[in-house]
């Protein structure tokens, strides 16, 4: 999987973190900065069941949507 973002603000908090299989790692938003996403591209269309999401106990998102495309371009809200 790779995955990308519309923001990464450094290296260390970097889009790759969501897909390294870390716990110890993490993608950060820009704080105050809205309408930020994060896109994980699977390589291929595939069955999804559940999205799990580690929230740091200080820094968490409060506002999210998980959509899925086939093609990138267009979404749907899932």
């Amino acid at each position: 999987a790779t995955a990308t973002s519309t923001l990464s603000p450094a290296a260390a908090d970097g889009a790759p973190n969501t897909t390294d299989g870390s716990l110890t790692t993490a993608w950060s938003s820009a704080w105050g900065v809205p309408a930020q996403s994060l896109t994980i591209d699977l390589g291929a269309v595939k069955k999804i069941s559940a999205v799990k999401l580690f929230w740091d106990f200080i820094f968490f998102g409060k506002d999210y949507s998980v959509q899925v495309s086939p093609n990138n371009t267009t979404w749907t809200t899932v």
